[in-house]
């Protein structure tokens, strides 16, 4: 595999490779920077100075030991509302107590740190979502530990969804469409052992 490949799962490099072929034989070199321009990948790319983010955008974990300075981090992909698309994400999720802010969900991309507290987001380890700062009860009261949490964005009729360690938690939200705006991935962190893996992303 070339260097200029960005992060992407191995089904998708197979599919396109496999495409090619089917066509005409081309160079590997080719195949990669096709995948290189034209893959679209999920991961984390920008945080706040106490956010570490692997070198792969896969997994982002929180550098300062005080809960009660929270941190976010966003993803790269911009969501826009007319895209009519259902965009998942799963994580692999690890929380070192209950103390500390986690919140998992979307914010507005042109002003994401502004926006991040005036979106939407769901702590699974609290019960508690969040709708633009309002909060409510919804899904898993999770004890501290590891958990599997997949979010799910329906752009068809602006259902935002979790799934909590194969639990499905139904709708929490109906988030605002608009021609003008667009959302990004976003997460919170609080404790400094906290770490939240991106495993998979998929979109259709």
């Amino acid at each position: 595999m070339s260097d200029v490949v960005p992060n992407y799962v191995q089904r998708d490099h197979d599919t396109v490779n496999g495409y090619i072929r089917m066509k005409q034989q081309f160079p590997n070199v080719i195949i990669d920077l096709c995948i290189s321009y034209y893959l679209i990948v999920e991961q984390f790319s920008i945080g706040g100075s106490n956010i570490a983010i692997t070198n792969d955008g896969t997994i982002i974990s929180k550098k300062n030991k005080d809960a009660k300075l929270t941190q976010a981090c966003f993803g790269n992909i911009i969501i826009e509302c007319d895209s009519k698309l259902m965009y998942q994400w799963s994580f692999d999720v690890m929380k070192s107590s209950r103390d500390g802010l986690m919140a998992i969900g979307i914010s507005l991309s042109d002003k994401p740190f502004e926006s991040v507290y005036d979106g939407y987001s769901y702590n699974p380890f609290s019960g508690w979502v969040k709708e633009r700062g309002a909060m409510k009860r919804y899904g898993a009261n999770l004890s501290a530990g590891k958990a599997k949490v997949i979010m799910m964005l329906n752009m068809e009729n602006g259902a935002l969804s979790y799934i909590v360690n194969n639990r499905e938690c139904g709708d929490a939200f109906k988030i605002e469409i608009k021609d003008d705006i667009s959302y990004i991935l976003a997460i919170v962190m609080g404790c400094s052992d906290d770490k939240i893996i991106l495993t998979d992303f998929d979109m259709f």
